[in-house]
């Protein structure tokens, strides 16, 4: 860090290459802030540097999520009174950040955050499971858990596995317990409106409206009907 100085008690988490406005700046993130490094060249004199500081206590938090919006390689931070856009060198980069900041403003780790979401989708998911497509819903949110996981995982690979392999596992038995119950709750309704229409076809026929022979061509039908 050419220009910033860093506290007594302030240590640095991330530090890398970013591009923001078309320009490539040195990125910092400490305990107590997110540091941004623009070198101005100056013609025939020294480089110089400028230092744009952003407490991290800024940070927008929205249902104690931070209002940090990582898509791919591309981030937007929104802070009090700013947003900051940037472009990482790379996701594996862009994620590295994103962890880091998200442990330091929640305290918890991508692992945690991954098992939350998968939490929370199984919750939604007893919830939901009398509407047709509280599967595909909660097996958004198990996936960006697991995704979460995934990020992880490179690091802490030995211990993860065998957890990421069970919460597939779960993950795949609960969406399959969800599916097979909205089908059984389909069958049920269709068995019922069965029945109504065969009362209604009966009482037609008793009330002479219909012939034997159309009364028995309308049941036929009607049986063998889906």
């Amino acid at each position: 860090m050419e220009e910033y100085k860093l506290q007594d008690d302030e240590v640095i988490l991330y530090r890398g290459t970013v591009t923001m406005d078309r320009k490539s700046v040195q990125l910092y993130l400490t305990n107590h802030n997110i540091v941004i490094e623009n070198r101005i060249k100056k013609h025939m004199r020294k480089e110089k540097f400028t230092a744009d500081v952003y407490p991290v206590a800024d940070i927008k938090v929205y249902e104690g999520r931070p209002q940090i919006n990582q898509d791919g390689r591309k981030m937007e931070i929104y802070l009090t009174g700013t947003v900051l856009i940037m472009d990482f060198p790379s996701t594996k980069e862009a994620k590295e950040f994103t962890n880091e900041a998200m442990q330091l403003i929640t305290g918890e780790d991508a692992p945690k955050r991954g098992m939350d979401k998968v939490k929370g989708a199984f919750s939604r998911m007893m919830n939901s499971a009398a509407r047709s497509n509280a599967a595909e819903s909660a097996k958004e949110s198990v996936e960006d858990g697991i995704e979460d996981l995934e990020d992880f995982e490179e690091k802490e690979a030995p211990k993860l596995k065998s957890a990421l392999g069970s919460v597939r596992m779960m993950a795949d038995s609960f969406g399959k317990s969800v599916s097979d119950a909205v089908q059984k709750k389909e069958d049920s309704l269709s068995e019922d409106k069965k029945a109504q229409n065969m009362t209604k076809l009966k009482d037609l026929y008793d009330a002479g409206v219909l012939t034997q022979e159309e009364y028995e061509a309308k049941k036929k039908a009607l049986l063998e009907s889906e």
